[in-house]
């Protein structure tokens, strides 16, 4: 066990933060977990465990001993006719270990291919995506128990899995996962009834399709961390459809307004003989038309992920409109213009934080109605 102090964790979270951990240590072996838990117990430390670091948000400095799970190994327990029984360590690459029990013609987990994060987080929240869970598929987890200070194997049916849940989720700081048992099928039983992915296979029912078409589907809608710093994937459906997000998570405001920024060209046509006005001395009506465009400057007062708040003046986008209206004018000097004016504005570029990759994008169309009162008069 090698306990390592201000350690960058940076490269251990896909967000992909400045974090510094006060102390450090990888868990290759049970040996080091035990020997990490009485170094933390002596220093009186508080515990992070670390997994695939997806699906957290870590702070700037964490007083801390931060237990990174490497525990690795695959190991046959059991192998009948129809289905084989793995040990795997808490430490192994969860889309790596799918992709190898397709290749070793195991079936069952291909619908979760592409999940980021380990094999130890996966009972956590009883991962799942295109109809089917990870619960599904575990006989049992094995675990440290911090409360009784002793290793132990939880069989599936007590792990109370649900949508999204567990007894790890419920009591974070008791249980340590080491392993994880799966009991998986010799035949595949595809599972292809969600969403387009049926559509995706075609005429390819097969797991190996499965598999490839569910990475397909899920590069399109999440970039890799690798590329692009990002939470993972996580989806839980709100209760009653409400979902609350709160200032702590994401703040974002155009503080000063959106600013924009524009020029317009207009015309003006005395219309006045065409009603019949011949005296325009006292009235004169003029029809107005133009057209006009611009930049947005706005001030974005922005807080995301834990990130510094931005709060700078920048150009977001552009702007363009048009307008026509009806200006009366009395006796010279005094006038009562009406106008329709309507455009679209595109802010494609609206910073989020100091990092110039960061971006946020937003659009729309507007429409006014104007009514303005005013005089000419010379100076």
């Amino acid at each position: 066990m090698n306990i390592q102090s201000q350690i960058q964790l940076k490269p251990f979270n896909t967000l992909s933060l400045n974090s510094i951990a006060s102390h450090y240590v990888e868990i290759n072996e049970m040996a080091d977990l035990e020997l990490a838990l009485a170094y933390a117990k002596e220093q009186q430390l508080n515990i992070l465990i670390l997994s695939g670091g997806s699906n957290m948000l870590l702070p700037e400095k964490i007083h801390a001993l931060v237990m990174h799970m490497n525990i690795q190994g695959i190991d046959v327990l059991a192998d009948d006719q129809d289905t084989q029984t793995l040990r795997v360590g808490a430490g192994q690459n969860w889309h790596d270990f799918v992709l190898w029990t397709t290749t070793q013609k195991i079936y069952g987990l291909q619908n979760l291919a592409l999940i980021p994060g380990l094999v130890g987080a996966a009972p956590v929240q009883n991962i799942g995506a295109y109809g089917v869970e990870v619960g599904d598929f575990i006989q049992s987890v094995e675990v440290y128990d911090r409360v009784l200070n002793q290793t132990a194997s939880i069989l599936a049916q007590d792990c109370n899995f649900a949508y999204r849940h567990s007894i790890f989720k419920d009591d974070p700081n008791r249980y340590i996962i080491t392993h994880v048992v799966f009991k998986l099928l010799k035949q595949p039983n595809l599972k292809i009834d969600y969403g387009d992915l049926k559509t995706a296979m075609q005429n390819d029912l097969t797991p190996e399709n499965l598999q490839q078409q569910v990475i397909y589907i899920r590069q399109s809608k999440l970039p890799d961390p690798k590329d692009y710093p990002n939470a993972g994937s996580y989806n839980e459906n709100p209760v009653d459809g409400q979902l609350t997000l709160d200032e702590d998570f994401l703040l974002f405001e155009h503080t000063d307004g959106l600013n924009y920024v524009n020029t317009e060209i207009a015309r003006v046509d005395d219309i006045s003989g065409l009603i019949g006005l011949s005296n325009t001395d006292k009235f004169q009506i003029n029809l107005t038309e133009g057209i006009g465009g611009g930049f947005l400057y706005p001030k974005t007062n922005t807080t995301l992920l834990g990130k510094d708040r931005y709060d700078e003046f920048h150009i977001s986008g552009y702007g363009l409109s048009a307008k026509v209206g009806l200006n009366f004018t009395f006796f010279k000097y005094f006038f009562i213009q009406t106008e329709l004016k309507g455009g679209y504005i595109e802010m494609n570029d609206i910073r989020t934080t100091k990092d110039k990759a960061d971006s946020a994008e937003q659009n729309f169309w507007f429409f006014q109605r104007i009514i303005a009162v005013g005089g000419i008069f010379r100076l």
